[in-house]
């Protein structure tokens, strides 16, 4: 009986390391809520991507966010991001965002649409056409 237990807790335990790892992305990046407006941050850098952000999708790769700091894409896999500006994007935005690029060339880039591809496209226009802030 105690080692029919012990194996029983011992393939638990096996599966729970596996599937920590696995389904652990190492993600730096953090959704909050903070004084009613939605931030999307690096815990990592100390940087602020997106604050009080208009509209946002995930998947087990990318994060991309629609909002004052324009269209931006993260590769949590990279750790890298790629933002595209428009004409609703805040001017303070973009000179954080470019600041930023300068500083660190390997993690930000500033995009044109010609840089992206058709399913980036896509969810730009679905997310810039999505209106209020983050939905969970």
């Amino acid at each position: 009986m105690k080692k029919a237990a012990g194996i029983v807790i011992g393939v638990i335990s096996i599966w729970l390391l596996v599937s920590s790892l696995y389904f652990y992305d190492g993600s730096r990046y953090e959704i909050s809520k903070y004084e009613g407006k939605y931030w999307l941050h690096d815990d990592v850098r100390a940087f602020t991507i997106e604050k009080d952000g208009q509209s946002l999708q995930w998947d087990r790769r990318y994060i991309y966010s629609y909002g004052k700091s324009g269209f931006v894409i993260i590769d949590k896999k990279d750790n890298t991001l790629r933002v595209l500006f428009d004409r609703k994007t805040d001017e303070f935005q973009k000179n954080s965002m470019t600041t930023q690029e300068k500083r660190f060339p390997e993690y930000l880039q500033i995009i044109s649409s010609s840089d992206m591809n058709e399913r980036e496209k896509n969810i730009y226009y679905t997310l810039q056409n999505t209106s209020g802030t983050y939905e969970w």
